[in-house]
């Protein structure tokens, strides 16, 4: 079986290296638990644009490249790789993907059999949102790879991916990951954040929040059982997807543009 897994928080603790940089570039006094968003704005200001430029000069520094490894992830996947195929699915650009692929065979040396990249906060489309022709979706990706479960911080992937998988592990217990708004169905700023607010591990029975890679080992190990095993074939096939077209709300598309690994 497959196993997608994200990279940054789950893999790698990006934020407090994204933080260190910050606090030493601009003399601010940020901590991880600041980023009550992954939406970098919100939490620094200015626009979606200026925070990809600023998170685009962080990935030419020291810091991005020396980034720490998750406590118990690489134990965790060493004992599991006999028994899954893991795979990485991260949103990260294209532009860093020579750097990530470095550090995961730093790191993580022959565990994942490939690295995709969503691209989802690129200089040219820098609304994570939105779909662009050069994006890919977490839940497109985990389609493509034939995924059975995705390890994911994000809330908002949590949510997209849940029901198309058998298993989605909301990992971690960050700032930025205690629940997820779904703006596609507000018609105001102010109701967005009074009636959207979604606790995703709460809305969909195959979503599980873990905090430690021993507990996602024994949550994985479950899905080897024959009461699982037997019920794998055809996560996707019967799923009525929306057709989403660039420029609008980007979740999932029916003809996603081509994986790509780099």
């Amino acid at each position: 079986p497959v196993i997608a897994v994200d990279l940054d928080e789950v893999l790698g603790d990006f934020i407090p290296a994204l933080v260190a940089w910050h606090n030493d570039r601009y003399q601010t006094k940020l901590v991880p638990s600041d980023f009550f968003s992954y939406t970098f704005k919100e939490v620094w200001g200015g626009t979606d644009a200026e925070s990809v430029e600023k998170v685009h000069t962080f990935f030419t520094t020291d810091y991005f490249v020396n980034i720490k490894p998750v406590p118990q992830a690489k134990e965790v996947l060493e004992r599991l790789k006999s028994h899954f195929e893991f795979v990485v699915v991260t949103s990260r650009q294209h532009v860093i993907a020579a750097e990530t692929r470095r550090w995961l065979k730093e790191h993580y040396n022959n565990i994942f059999s490939e690295v995709y990249f969503g691209n989802h906060w690129s200089k040219d489309a820098p609304n994570p949102d939105l779909a662009a022709k050069n994006k890919t979706s977490k839940p497109d990706m985990c389609k493509r790879v034939n995924a059975i479960a995705i390890i994911d911080d994000s809330t908002k992937y949590a949510y997209q991916c849940a029901p198309f998988l058998k298993k989605v592990i909301l990992f971690g217990n960050y700032a930025w990951n205690q629940n997820y708004i779904n703006s596609s169905n507000s018609n105001s700023e102010e109701e967005e954040k009074t009636n959207n607010i979604i606790v995703v591990e709460n809305e969909f029975n195959n979503v599980i929040r873990l905090t430690k890679w021993v507990d996602v080992e024994a949550e994985l190990m479950k899905l080897l059982l024959p009461s699982n095993s037997n019920s794998n074939n055809n996560l996707y096939s019967s799923k009525k997807i929306p057709q989403i077209n660039n420029g609008t709300l980007f979740q999932y598309t029916a003809t996603p543009c081509p994986l790509q690994a780099f």
